[in-house]
């Protein structure tokens, strides 16, 4: 993924370059900590947060969790892993919250119109966004990996699909198993 080239769906790129990022992914949502019980986990910063397992990084050392590859899913994992943090519902402190995790973690985006406005002007929508993405066996329902969420443009997440849909089309990444890594090209 290029900055420049791609900047269509430049909120996705910044995105995956912070999962990726083992020295910054700890600050992603949601937050992996010791003996965190919590689902979803706590989204106030406690301190004691830690680097997520994120494979797929193209510029990882190999053999490495970070330089592991991302491989395909099956329709069934890709499910499991949307099924993670979309719900239809659930609670926390006596707040109800509808759809997703990103509502959760990311409510004063989703509650200020000037936000939306400002990351979508187009759709002014918010979507929740994951890497590893869904369809990979390392996305959030893996029991190996870690996963990061963030609510960002509609437009962005769209076109972003796109271009993931379109690089399995044209790599020939299109059965469960077969191996990718991501590059970032500031």
């Amino acid at each position: 993924m290029s900055k420049s080239r791609d900047a269509r769906y430049r909120q996705v790129i910044d995105h995956i370059e912070t999962a990726l990022n083992t020295t910054a992914n700890a600050r992603t949502y949601p937050a992996v900590r010791p003996n965190d019980t919590e689902d979803p986990p706590l989204r106030d910063w406690t301190g004691t947060e830690q680097p997520k397992k994120i494979p797929g990084n193209w510029a990882a050392p190999a053999n490495t969790i970070a330089g592991n590859p991302l491989t395909r899913a099956t329709k069934d994992e890709k499910a499991n892993n949307r099924g993670v943090f979309n719900h239809s519902a659930f609670t926390v402190d006596g707040q109800q919250y509808t759809r997703n995790y990103c509502r959760y973690y990311y409510e004063d985006r989703y509650n200020d119109p000037g936000y939306i406005r400002l990351v979508d002007p187009k759709y002014q929508e918010l979507q929740c966004d994951e890497y590893p993405f869904a369809s990979t066996a390392q996305g959030a329902n893996s029991e190996s990996y870690d996963y990061s969420l963030r609510a960002l443009g509609k437009q962005h997440n769209g076109l972003q699909g796109s271009a993931l849909n379109s690089f399995y089309t044209k790599y020939r990444v299109v059965n469960p198993g077969d191996p990718f890594w991501v590059m970032i090209d500031p």
